[in-house]
């Protein structure tokens, strides 16, 4: 599918949230949808209950780590989305305003993929993080995945 992106990150030492694992902000001239999310524990031989959330944002956090988002067709252009990892301070958060929240084992992981027809739109500028939303947690290492396409 043209115009199709996925960012990825690893996370580490993760002891304490919520936690904001990836922040994505649409481009200004552009809508984001987003088709699928995944969330996994790499290190947690113990299972433990999470909540993972993919929830709007009126701010975003502050000094994410730069992430390049991979085109999944050869010829696109890059993202125009800016997506970051792990910032430094979390995002202002936008009160009933949650894509998806659900409540999962540690060693099964998180995966989010809504039918077409069910996909969010993230408006042009508008912003929308995945966190782990759980208040403590075992020290957990994982990958964090979004895959969304720009339209516009």
């Amino acid at each position: 599918m043209r115009g199709t992106y996925v960012a990825s990150t690893t996370f580490s030492s993760l002891t304490t949230g919520p936690q904001t694992l990836i922040q994505l902000t649409a481009p200004s001239t552009a809508v984001v949808e987003l088709i699928r999310a995944t969330v996994t524990v790499n290190n947690n031989a113990t299972n433990e209950q999470l909540e993972i959330q993919i929830q709007r944002a009126s701010v975003a956090g502050g000094s994410p780590t730069g992430l390049t988002p991979a085109k999944t067709e050869d010829g696109d252009q890059a993202a125009g989305s800016t997506v970051g990892a792990s910032p430094t301070s979390e995002p202002t958060y936008t009160a009933n305003k949650i894509i998806d929240r659900a409540g999962i084992p540690s060693v099964g992981g998180y995966v989010y993929n809504p039918v077409p027809e069910e996909r969010p739109i993230i408006a042009p500028s508008a912003i929308v993080g995945l966190k782990i939303n759980t208040p403590s947690f075992t020290s957990s290492s994982g990958d964090a995945t979004l895959t969304f396409r720009e339209i516009g």
